[in-house]
C-alpha cells in the first residue's frame, strides 16, 4: 500500500478499468456491470477511455499523460479508434453517490483529500475537470444522452461521468442492483433485525450509499437496522434519520491496525452483541448481578437497588454478562438510561436475581 505522502491523485489513472472493459469485450461480454467508488484517481475516466482507444491531445494535437491534472491542457479528443463494440454492450454502473463532476460537491472537493490531495490540488483538479467535462461535451454529446451536472457523475473522481459519455452507461444506486439481483426485500421479510455496514460511516453515507438504501428497506418492511463500520466520521449521526438505529464501529478494543484481520469475527460478535443494547426492544432478562456493597438479603428496595451487570436473552440466544457502566461500577437503575422498569425480582443466597421477568431497553 501506498503511504501518505505517496498518494498523488493529479496523477493516478483509471487506464486499468479501461484494461478491464476490454478484457471483458474480448470474452464476449454484452452485459457490463461496473461498480465504482473508493477509488484513488480524480481522472474523469479519461483514463479508461484512453485504455479503450480514444486519444486526448492537447493544442499541439499531443497526447496527453495520465491524471486528471493533465486534463488541464486538453483541447480535443480523437475517437477514430475507439473501440467499436462498446456500442453493442449494455452498461450499468453500480454508484453510491450523487456528486456531480465538478463545483463544490464535486468529484475533486468532496473526495480529493482523502485520496492525498491538498487545497491547492483540489483546485487544480476541479478545474480540470470542468474543462475535460466541456471537451467530452463537445465531442460526445451528439452520441450519447449524460451531464457532468448528472447525480453520481462525480463518483470514483469523475468516472461516472467518463462511463456515461463515452461508454452510454446508466447509472443506478449500487445497492438497487444488488437488492434486485439478491431479493433483498423477500429476504428481509419476517426478520428481527437487519445489519449492514460501512469501512467509514459519515454524513457522506446518507448520500446513497449501501447503507442508506439497506437501511430504508428493513425500515419499509418494519425491522430494527443497525450498521458495524470500521470507524465514525462527522455527521455520521445524520444516518438515523434515514432508519439506522443504532451505529457500531469496531476498530478499537483488540483490533491491531498492523493485522486488520486479526480476531475480526470475534470483533463482529463483540459488536453485534452491544449493538443490540441500543435498540429500543424489550428484551427478557434472564438474570441481574447486584452490586454486593449494595445487596439486601433481606428484600429489594426498587428505589435504591444497584446493578452492575446484566444478560439478556431473546429467540433462545443468550448473552454474555455486559457492564451497565464500562467502570464496572454499579448504577442505580432508575437513573440509568437504558433501564425503565424491572418487576418480580428474587434473590437467591448469592444475591443474584433469578427468575424472567421483562426490562425495557432505551434507544441511546
Amino acid at each position: 500500500l501506498l503511504r501518505h505522502d505517496e498518494r498523488n491523485p493529479l496523477v493516478t489513472s483509471t487506464y486499468g478499468t479501461g484494461e478491464l472493459i476490454r478484457a471483458a469485450l474480448d470474452l464476449g461480454s454484452r452485459h457490463i456491470i461496473l461498480g465504482i467508488g473508493g477509488s484513488a484517481t480524480n481522472d474523469g475516466g479519461a483514463g479508461m477511455a484512453a485504455a479503450l482507444g480514444a486519444r486526448l491531445l492537447d493544442k499541439h494535437g499531443r497526447g496527453l499523460p495520465p491524471g486528471g491534472a493533465a486534463l488541464s491542457r486538453l483541447v480535443s479528443i480523437d475517437m477514430t479508434n475507439f473501440d467499436s463494440r462498446i456500442k453493442k454492450v449494455k452498461f450499468e454502473v453500480a454508484c453510491d453517490v450523487t456528486n456531480p463532476l465538478c463545483g463544490e460537491n464535486g468529484a475533486s472537493a468532496v473526495y480529493g483529500p482523502q485520496k492525498g490531495a491538498s487545497k491547492a490540488d483540489v483546485k487544480t483538479l476541479d478545474a480540470a475537470l470542468e474543462n475535460f467535462g466541456k471537451v467530452v461535451l463537445g465531442t460526445l454529446s451528439q452520441k450519447n444522452d449524460f451531464s457532468p451536472l448528472a447525480p453520481g457523475a462525480g463518483a470514483a473522481g469523475g468516472l461516472g461521468f467518463g462511463l456515461s459519455a463515452f461508454c452510454g452507461a446508466r447509472l443506478k444506486r449500487g445497492v438497487e442492483i444488488i437488492a434486485k439481483s439478491v431479493g433483498l426485500r423477500d429476504k428481509i421479510k419476517g426478520c428481527t433485525l437487519v445489519i449492514t455496514g460501512e469501512g467509514r460511516l459519515d454524513s457522506r453515507t446518507v448520500n446513497g450509499k449501501t447503507p442508506a438504501g439497506v437501511a430504508a428497506a428493513a425500515k419499509k418492511e418494519g425491522v430494527d437496522c443497525i450498521a458495524i463500520c470500521g470507524c465514525v466520521g462527522d455527521g455520521y449521526e445524520a444516518v438515523h434519520k434515514i432508519g439506522i438505529d443504532a451505529v457500531v464501529p469496531i476498530a478499537h478494543g483488540f483490533f491491531d491496525p498492523m493485522n486488520p484481520g486479526k480476531k475480526l469475527s470475534d470483533r463482529y460478535a463483540t459488536e453485534i452483541d452491544n449493538g443490540a443494547w441500543l435498540l429500543p426492544w424489550e428484551i427478557p432478562c434472564v438474570e441481574f448481578l447486584i452490586d454486593p456493597h449494595n445487596n439486601q438479603p433481606n428484600g429489594y428496595d426498587n428505589d435504591n437497588a444497584l446493578i452492575y451487570s446484566a444478560r439478556v436473552a431473546y429467540d433462545g440466544y443468550k448473552s454474555s454478562y455486559i457492564p451497565i457502566l464500562d467502570s464496572g461500577l454499579s448504577y442505580n437503575m432508575y437513573s440509568t438510561d437504558r433501564f425503565t422498569a424491572v418487576s418480580d425480582l428474587e434473590f437467591d443466597q448469592a444475591g443474584k436475581a433469578t427468575g424472567k421477568y421483562w426490562v425495557k431497553m432505551m434507544f441511546t
